[in-house]
């Protein structure tokens, strides 16, 4: 603790209660937390998460009401497509 203390008083600080390195640590810390909640009540960031959140809510609810959700089933016509496809492989191999 010498070393430290002579190396301060060397750069001409002089030795301070505990408290006062407490009070300047935290004065930038209460200043970035006061400017990154400005931040985003300006940009409605928080209203925006919860709006997601509720989405998100909602669409697990819906899912789990439809057990046969999961399932994909393609359209018709994607159907079709897809035989139609295999139908003209199997033409040319032949």
């Amino acid at each position: 603790m010498d070393k430290v203390e002579q190396l301060l008083n060397l750069m001409g600080v002089t030795a301070q209660p505990w408290w006062v390195y407490l009070i300047f640590a935290l004065i930038p810390l209460c200043i970035l937390v006061s400017i990154r909640e400005f931040t985003c009540w300006f940009w409605k960031i928080n209203k925006i998460v919860d709006c997601l959140e509720r989405i998100e809510e909602r669409l697990m609810f819906a899912e789990q009401r439809r057990p046969d959700a999961r399932e994909e089933k393609k359209p018709e016509k994607a159907r079709e497509f897809t035989l139609g496809a295999q139908r003209k492989d199997k033409e040319q191999d032949s």
